[in-house]
């Protein structure tokens, strides 16, 4: 998948796509209903399968989300998009100035001018730029610039709308089993490895120290988990929390995972955690000798 960020470094495609706009966030099962449309339209047409997406989430920049409460970063959210068959990826850089754009200027400037678009594909709780510009309505700007518009139906869950914002809500209270039905895969972190305190290697468990990007974690606690690094698959062991056993003062709790067979260095590598079942609570104990016997019964419930 070819990825072009920002507008000014979009230049005029040679051959015609078939497009999509939004955030994407998660690229949960509803959004996979409207890519994998697009994509299979794409193949057929011999078209390009096309997203535009914005970076930053717009409500983080309007200020209706928090800067934490993303379940993708945007480099684990151009994977998932690449996973799908996605050709191009345009991500644009979103500000206040952009949201006051209208949205005919989207339409002329990139849709037709830039990316010579044919159809545009879009979920049905569709809305767009400072109008908010529904699905229906936007079908008439479309029919006005000579494109087409196919508008895919809500998925529901128990009735309720799949959303982003509720699987968000699903992971952080840990109802980590309907996150990942609602998702299509199991929940997971796409972080960095990064410098830690070497704490764990005192204790005879070498661990990752994780930066997840700000994306969603789940609540504290320790989980098994599989974890992926250089393309292989391993068991592992994770914990999401403040350390309390070993004294540290934390603001935030932190993510480390002990991964089983593997001993190499990871630091700054890519690593993602897919979450399998959460196995106690993080808890303190009396000293280093009791939380090593604790963390030897964890290892054996992931073998």
């Amino acid at each position: 998948m070819k990825v072009i960020y920002g507008l000014n470094n979009l230049k005029c495609q040679r051959k015609k796509s078939v497009a999509t706009i939004g955030i994407f966030d998660g690229v949960h099962i509803g959004h996979q209903k409207i890519l994998t449309e697009v994509v299979r339209q794409a193949k057929t047409r011999r078209q390009i399968a096309t997203v535009l997406t914005f970076y930053p989430h717009p409500q983080k920049v309007l200020g209706s989300i928090s800067s934490k409460s993303t379940i993708t970063s945007l480099e684990h959210r151009l994977k998932l998009l690449q996973d799908i068959g996605v050709d191009l990826c345009i991500v644009i850089r979103f500000t206040r100035a952009l949201s006051k754009r209208p949205i005919d200027w989207l339409i002329r400037h990139v849709l037709v001018k830039k990316l010579k678009a044919t159809t545009l594909i879009i979920g049905s709780r569709f809305k767009l730029g400072r109008e908010r510009v529904s699905a229906k309505d936007f079908k008439k700007l479309l029919h006005n610039h000579g494109l087409g518009l196919k508008i895919i139906p809500t998925q529901r869950y128990e009735g309720k709308v799949i959303s982003s914002s509720l699987i968000r809500n699903l992971i952080k209270t840990g109802r980590l089993d309907i996150g990942s039905k609602l998702l299509g895969r199991s929940v997971a972190i796409y972080g960095t490895v990064k410098p830690g305190r070497r704490i764990g290697r005192t204790i005879g468990f070498k661990t990752a120290n994780i930066d997840p990007h700000h994306e969603a974690m789940p609540p504290t606690g320790v989980y098994a988990v599989k974890v992926k690094v250089y393309e292989r698959y391993y068991r592992g062991v994770l914990n999401i929390g403040f350390r309390p056993t070993l004294g540290l003062r934390q603001k935030e709790p932190e993510i480390e995972v002990h991964i089983l067979g593997f001993d190499g260095s990871l630091y700054n590598k890519p690593i993602e955690l897919f979450f399998v079942k959460k196995i106690r609570s993080e808890r303190h104990f009396k000293n280093k000798a009791a939380l090593r016997e604790q963390i030897k019964k964890d290892i054996l419930y992931n073998i």
